[in-house]
């Protein structure tokens, strides 16, 4: 109930941010749809955020918290804000090199990242200008990342989950401008480029009140003592052990720069996919994170194995009826959010076929941010490291060999075997990282869990065949008016629910009971 309380709290949040991340995409298809300027921006977006990923909101998140923790917990609150301050000065000459570096060889990664733009040179200048006006944002999220590691290590997760909120409504405000404005496509993208660089400052500031009340003092120490090597250590290998996706992505749009639209179509429908990954699998991760940071620290094993298996019931209970919603209904939802204006009906349709193939991964992707953080806070960092280059391998295998014939298909599908081939290493090392003698209360409580997965995936399953079967008895979302595009989104997404709620029920799924509990208890607090 803890684990669902603090969850409920961050996806609640974490929803409200993803929404607006929508809209925040909904108005950059509108302006641009998924033409060269569109594939520019997303290519020069992408090179910051891998830095960012793989660095901050990534390894750096997965070190830091657990030390942070044990630090807290052994040794005292202001040792551990102490640590916090070194990390910060430790990361400010770190980030400020790799963006010096960034803006000196430019032209060389945009070139590796994107060698299909070496055709239009128009392109690849535009993509070099945009990347150079987002390289500053690197150092402002990874101040943010440091905050959002100390509020949650001693559970304060609204501020932070509040943050990528306040980067969107910056996004957002620069995106109606540009909209009312009716700025060229070339200008349109570089309005979009410097909104994101103030946004990551408010990712940052929105932070600063709720640290200076828990007692922190904003200050940058540049000693390195044993703490701060132990996080150096677990980030080295941490760098590519969660970003194994990120990776994927960036290996990804090398590909999909071959092929014109292909890096905007991907982007539009991976962040369609970001919006059950946000909601559900980073709230979980995150309470989990800190969860199991605290029980490693204490050496309850009996208590690390349940917040894993917990983790994960609760996880799949919510994403893999997600995943299949977005594997049927994904031409509906994809004509709802995006086809106006520069968005047609082909682009709804390339974007489509993208959402369905990603969204085979959904669970996985998810998972693997649950699974990941016990061999960091065990520091056995190697194992997500060895799960990250399988991933990636598998990637590159899919994505070269398919691209011929599916064109930037290809890149999802490598995208989401990637993500399984990474949680399957997870697991089935999973029992190394979370040793210990199982008596019969916990078989028992495995057994319940897998049965409860069972569940789940029938009732998906039945959900799938409902939407399915219904969407054929209607026309073409792509081809109806906007008005019936936005009632066929809701109403299908609406059924479809009710549905997978109503099968859970019936087989008597435990996560069910939970959430109906959860419900009455707020009812009657709320009842007169």
């Amino acid at each position: 109930m803890s684990l669902l309380r603090s969850t409920r709290l961050i996806s609640t949040l974490t929803m409200f941010s993803r929404v607006l991340g929508l809209v925040r995409e909904q108005l950059l298809a509108a302006l641009l749809g998924a033409g060269a300027e569109a594939d520019a921006y997303n290519i020069a977006f992408r090179i910051p955020n891998l830095f960012r990923d793989l660095l901050a909101e990534g390894a750096l998140s997965a070190a830091f918290v657990p030390v942070f923790a044990k630090v807290d917990k052994q040794v005292s609150r202001e040792e551990a804000f102490v640590l916090g301050q070194r990390v910060a000065g430790v990361l400010a000459l770190v980030i400020g090199a790799l963006t010096l570096l960034g803006y000196l060889f430019t032209g060389v990664i945009v070139q590796t990242i994107a060698p299909g733009f070496s055709s239009s040179p128009a392109q690849a200048t535009l993509t070099l200008t945009l990347t150079q006006v987002m390289l500053p944002s690197l150092m402002l999220t990874s101040f943010a990342a440091v905050a959002m590691g100390m509020l949650n290590a001693q559970r304060i997760f609204g501020p932070p989950a509040f943050a990528s909120s306040a980067f969107n409504i910056v996004a957002i405000t620069f995106g109606v401008v540009l909209a009312v404005m009716h700025e060229s496509p070339q200008d349109t993208a570089w309005g979009w480029a410097l909104g994101v660089v103030l946004g990551a400052g408010a990712q940052m500031l929105v932070q600063v009140p709720a640290l200076l009340r828990s007692g922190f003092r904003l200050r940058l120490r540049f000693q390195i003592d044993d703490n701060v090597k132990a996080i150096m250590r677990m980030m080295a290998p941490a760098t590519l052990g969660l970003a194994a996706t990120q990776l994927n992505i960036v290996i990804n749009s090398r590909f999909a720069s071959e092929f014109a639209g292909g890096p905007a179509s991907l982007n539009y429908a991976f962040r369609l996919l970001y919006l059950p990954i946000g909601v559900f699998g980073v709230a979980i991760a995150t309470v989990s994170t800190t969860a199991l940071a605290e029980r490693v620290a204490l050496g309850d094993e009996k208590g690390v194995r349940k917040t894993i298996r917990d983790s994960l019931s609760l996880l799949a209970f919510l994403t893999v009826p997600s995943s299949v919603g977005l594997w049927v209904l994904s031409e509906p939802i994809i004509a709802m959010i995006y086809q106006r204006r520069a968005f047609t009906a082909d682009t709804t349709h390339a974007v489509a076929g993208a959402t369905a193939v990603y969204a085979i991964g959904l669970f996985a992707y998810s998972a693997v941010k649950v699974l990941a953080p016990i061999y960091y806070a065990r520091r056995r960092t190697h194992v997500p490291l060895i799960a990250s280059v399988v991933a990636v391998l598998c990637n590159i295998a899919v994505s070269y060999s398919l691209r011929a014939q599916m064109g930037f298909l290809a890149m999802a599908l490598g995208t989401s075997v990637a993500a399984w081939a990474n949680v399957s290493v997870l697991t089935l090392l999973l029992g190394r990282a979370a040793p210990a003698s199982i008596d019969g209360e916990e078989r028992a409580e495995r057994r319940r869990a897998w049965r409860s997965f069972g569940k789940v995936c029938i009732a998906a399953a039945v959900m799938g065949a409902a939407g399915f079967y219904g969407l054929r008895a209607l026309p073409p979302a792509s081809s109806v008016p906007q008005t019936l595009r936005i009632a066929f989104g809701i109403g299908s997404v609406a059924v479809c629910g009710i549905v997978y709620i109503a099968v859970a029920a019936l087989l008597k799924t435990p996560e069910v009971a939970v959430f109906t509990g959860v419900l009455r208890r707020r009812l009657k607090r709320t009842a007169p």
